[in-house]
């Protein structure tokens, strides 16, 4: 069924509470979840475009997957995506690329995929270097990170067809530069333990943002602080919400 689309202010976000999945696993959770929202358009006769963000931690991986093998996933994953509904998905893996491991975001549609180095190493990112044993990596992790808010480099973005854009960013990137007014841009976040307050300037600056967090000691159930923040705990919020 061909179904027309919506203006960008009807949006469905849907935000599982998954952790710690292997690839394969999350790839069937993404194809149930776009089943699901093939079949809520079907029966409503509308196309709402959908966003599908995971958090922080929803993969298992500490730098032991590479980044081909989360991309074959991706084009997997792409193929079950109808192409007359707009669906994004968002999320982060720590994987390794090249000849550094890191943190790394992911954004995808039907056709398009988009990926984002985490640039700000937080906590939990030289955990886990220190759990795989790759603690002399973090100044290297550092240094391009530096290097590319320096530059001012881009976040992965994607035009959706209602000509909204979605931007991720991962966790504490919420804080980085480059931060301008993109007032038809959606920025959706993975995270894991982030104060909402910290999205703060960026929600000033965007249509939207929305947080996934899978965190159980940061900002635990807080509310946003800014209109345009909508932040979710995965313990204790609701897994499907309506802007």
């Amino acid at each position: 069924m061909n179904v027309q689309p919506v203006s960008p202010t009807n949006l469905k976000l849907i935000l599982p509470s998954s952790r710690n999945l292997a690839i394969e696993v999350f790839q069937i959770k993404v194809e149930n979840i776009i089943k699901k929202v093939r079949t809520d358009a079907d029966r409503a006769g509308t196309a709402t475009p959908a966003i599908i963000l995971f958090s922080e931690t929803s993969l298992q991986y500490v730098f032991n997957i590479t980044s081909d093998e989360i991309q074959r996933a991706i084009v997997k994953m792409q193929q079950k995506m109808p192409s007359d509904i707009d669906i994004a998905v968002g999320f982060s893996v720590f994987e390794w690329r090249g000849n550094l491991p890191q943190n790394r975001g992911y954004l995808f549609t039907s056709e398009k995929m988009r990926t984002s180095f985490k640039r700000q190493c937080t906590s939990f990112d030289s955990n886990a270097l220190s759990y795989a044993n790759f603690s002399l990596y973090k100044k290297a992790w550092m240094k391009k990170g530096r290097k590319m808010e320096r530059k001012q480099k881009k976040f992965a973005t994607i035009k959706l067809n209602n000509n909204l854009r979605v931007e991720l960013r991962v966790c504490f990137d919420v804080i980085t530069e480059p931060i301008v007014p993109k007032p038809s841009t959606l920025t959706i976040v993975p995270a894991h333990d982030i104060d909402p307050m910290d999205a703060s300037s960026l929600s000033e600056n965007r249509y939207k943002v929305v947080i996934n967090d899978s965190g159980a000691h940061g900002a635990y159930g807080t509310p946003a602080t800014h209109s345009n923040t909508t932040y979710r705990n995965t313990h204790n919020s609701p897994r499907e919400i309506e802007l």
